[in-house]
């Protein structure tokens, strides 16, 4: 087995199937969270096509939408509004493509229940 630089046997090559593993681990007496985030593309329910960012069917009505029904906080870039920082803590956000991220806290466990 040959290995690379000081570390020993952390560049063990070849690599074992228990290497890959031990990347995924968490260091021991910590508790890691799992994050999620969903990128969407959100059409104009009229034309069928991607929303605008401008006009009623727009992603800035959506996002003045859920500030209204949802509150929280708005995220501005110089004028333009691009996302929505809700109560708790999930984040409602306009990609650079146009899509649309919903991205809640991590959480602990993947189970909502």
């Amino acid at each position: 087995m040959s290995t690379q630089g000081d570390e020993g046997s952390r560049n063990r090559l070849p690599l074992r199937m228990s290497d890959l593993h031990e990347a995924f681990l968490a260091p021991h007496g910590t508790r890691e969270r799992i994050g999620l985030e969903v990128e969407a593309g959100v059409l104009d329910e009229t034309t069928g096509l991607a929303a605008p960012y401008a006009g009623p069917h727009g992603m800035a009505a959506l996002l003045h939408q859920v500030l209204r029904e949802w509150g929280g906080s708005p995220q501005w870039a110089g004028e333009v509004l691009t996302g929505v920082h809700l109560p708790d803590g999930t984040k409602l956000t306009l990609e650079h493509g146009g899509q649309l991220e919903y991205s809640p806290l991590p959480q602990t466990t993947s189970s909502p229940w």
